[in-house]
C-alpha cells in the first residue's frame, strides 16, 4: 500500500518542483506549502504558575471531542501518549523561549531529545493533566528540562527534555505565538 502525500496547488507545486536555485527563498516562502504558524494541536489550555528562567505549570482539560479519541480507541479512549509529552515539550519549549527572550534573545525551543520517557498510566477523557516543568540547564544553544504530567495528584508521564535553539524570524508566528502565551497567561500566578 503506498502512503497518499496530499495535493499542493498546481502553482505551488509547480514552482516548488521546477526552480532550481530559488525553490524557497526563505522560510516566509515555505508558509506557501506548510503552514507553519499553527499547530495542529495545542495541549496546554492555561497556564498555572509562569517563572521565566526556572519553572512553569500548566493544565490540559481533556475532552473526548478530541479528534485523536477517533482513532485512538474507538471503544476504548485513551491519550496517545506521545501527545501527552508534546502537551509537557509545548509548555517546556515556551518556558524556554521566554526565559531567553528576557535575556533579550528571541529564539524558537524546537525539541531535539527526549531522555528517559515514563508512561505510568493512560489519560482518558474528562481528566485534567497538569504539567509542571523545570529547566535544569539553559544557555545560548539550548535547554534541559525536567518534566511531569499528572491527574488527580498521580504521576502519568514524566521525562527530561532538550531543546536546541533557532531563529526563525517569522513575524506572523511570532505575532500568533505572542496571542497564544498571553492567552494561556491570563490567570496565571508570575512567581518573581
Amino acid at each position: 500500500m503506498r502512503a497518499v502525500t496530499p495535493a499542493l496547488p498546481a502553482e505551488i507545486a509547480n514552482n516548488f518542483l521546477h526552480k532550481k536555485s530559488d525553490r524557497l527563498s526563505s522560510i516566509d516562502d515555505t508558509n506557501h506549502v506548510i503552514n507553519f504558524s499553527v499547530m495542529r494541536f495545542l495541549l496546554v489550555d492555561a497556564i498555572l504558575e509562569w517563572e521565566p528562567g526556572k519553572r512553569a505549570t500548566g493544565v490540559k482539560n481533556v475532552s473526548l471531542s478530541e479528534d485523536f479519541f477517533d482513532d485512538h480507541y474507538p471503544l476504548k479512549p485513551i491519550m496517545p501518549g506521545v501527545l501527552v509529552v508534546e502537551g509537557m515539550a509545548q509548555l517546556s519549549g515556551l518556558l524556554l523561549e521566554e526565559s531567553m527572550k528576557s535575556r533579550g534573545i528571541k529564539i524558537k525551543a524546537l525539541m531535539s531529545l527526549m531522555e528517559k520517557v515514563k508512561f505510568r498510566r493512560p489519560v482518558y477523557p474528562g481528566a485534567q493533566i497538569f504539567y509542571a516543568c523545570e529547566i535544569l540547564q539553559i544557555n545560548e544553544h539550548g535547554g534541559r528540562v525536567s518534566v511531569s504530567a499528572s491527574v488527580a495528584g498521580e504521576t502519568t508521564a514524566e521525562c527530561t527534555l532538550l531543546f536546541s535553539f533557532h531563529e526563525f524570524g517569522n513575524p506572523t508566528q511570532d505575532a500568533i505565538r505572542a496571542r497564544v502565551l498571553e492567552n494561556w497567561l491570563a490567570n496565571a500566578k508570575h512567581v518573581s
